[in-house]
């Protein structure tokens, strides 16, 4: 894949980092931060989700979550179109993740209404 960059929006409107695109996969985008002019508070709560996700520290995943989610991130590929950020992680060392479409809930694998038979 050719690299390409895109921008991070804030919800209003600010350009506040730009990221060259590495590489798509499933609906994934990986790639690194080049351009940065993250504020203060959308800096404290990427940080805080990289910790959270790093740490594996599942029981405050959702507050970390919903912390990012309320800047209202989006990216734009190009000047006229904006699309919604979802599982944005920015690492210390500026590589990044982040769809355009939420992740879709797991499949399940058990059967319904399956029993445990004993023997």
């Amino acid at each position: 894949m050719e690299n390409s960059s895109c921008s991070l929006f804030d919800s209003k409107g600010h350009r506040v980092a730009s990221i060259e695109i590495q590489g798509i996969e499933q609906e994934w985008y990986y790639g690194r931060v080049v351009n940065d002019a993250i504020p203060d508070d959308l800096r404290r709560d990427l940080e805080w989700y990289d910790e959270v996700a790093t740490n594996q520290m599942l029981s405050y995943l959702d507050d970390a979550v919903h912390n990012v989610e309320q800047h209202g991130l989006t990216v734009s590929f190009s000047e006229d179109t904006r699309h919604r950020v979802y599982s944005l992680h920015i690492g210390r060392a500026g590589e990044t993740t982040f769809r355009m479409t939420p992740v879709p809930p797991p499949n399940s694998n058990r059967a319904e209404g399956a029993t445990i038979l004993s023997g």
